[in-house]
């Protein structure tokens, strides 16, 4: 039970949240650029303005990077979870094949001892039975 709740969380909430980050980020790095060369060509200061901006580059690449890595382990636990839930079901399969299988074992049986077997209503069976004589019996003394 706890494997499906986790499931249900990565797959609406966990997994959408890092993808919305990295889709927000997109757009921030975006506006990055602009402001950085906006910054750059409007300061009088080109090597301040240049070091800002590997500054911004650096953090925002970082901030990225985490993200990327945050999503990659949603992933990568919603995969393992997956592959443990079709284990389950895999085993599940074989075990309702076996079950399966022995009831048509029994069921091919009871149709061939039907066969093969006379059929004698019950109150004419010791009439049909063969009598074995006396002395092929053991008598306990």
């Amino acid at each position: 039970m706890a494997e499906s709740t986790e499931l249900v969380e990565l797959l609406g909430q966990k997994i959408p949240a890092a993808r919305q980050q990295l889709k927000d980020s997109h757009k921030n790095l975006g506006d990055l650029a602009t402001y950085c060369e906006r910054n750059y060509i409007e300061s009088g200061q080109t090597p301040a303005a240049l070091e800002e901006t590997k500054r911004y580059a650096a953090q925002s690449l970082a901030s990225v990077a985490y993200q990327v890595n945050v999503l990659a382990v949603n992933m990568l636990d919603l995969l393992d979870k997956q592959m443990k839930h079709m284990g389950d079901v895999e085993a599940n399969i074989h075990h309702i094949s076996q079950v399966t299988s022995c009831q048509i074992y029994r069921g091919a049986s009871h149709a061939l001892e039907n066969c093969i077997l006379p059929q004698f209503p019950p109150h004419e069976l010791s009439s049909h039975w063969p009598q074995w004589p006396l002395s092929c019996m053991k008598v306990a003394a």
